[in-house]
């Protein structure tokens, strides 16, 4: 899986200076892709239908344990995400890959 994460910095330029006032915030962009074993048509549906759908991606550090049992975990949660691509490889004989893009939208 491939995410990026950009802030969309903006400068506010200043009469007299060369240095910016400030950096201000603009809507954060997230997009990013994920290859998947091909199994069936399902997400080449939601790719041709424009489909919004809900994506909660999980990192687990299974290799470090804090306390007992429990493992470090981040969880991102987008409300919407949009699939706006799908590429297929195979090479002979191997399984066959799917790489999905996507990207999400705004959601109040």
């Amino acid at each position: 899986m491939n995410l990026t994460i950009s802030k969309n910095l903006v400068d506010d330029d200043v009469l007299g200076s060369v240095e910016p006032a400030d950096f201000n915030n603009t809507l954060v962009g997230i997009e990013g892709d994920v290859e998947l074993n091909r199994e069936n048509e399902t997400y080449l549906d939601l790719v041709n239908d424009g489909t919004k759908k809900a994506m909660l991606i999980e990192i687990i550090d299974a290799n470090t344990t804090i306390g007992a049992v429990s493992n470090p975990t981040l969880k991102i949660s987008l409300a919407k995400v949009v699939f706006t691509e799908i590429a297929r490889s195979q090479g002979n004989g191997d399984i066959v890959k799917q790489t999905l893009s996507f990207k999400a939208l705004y959601s109040t």
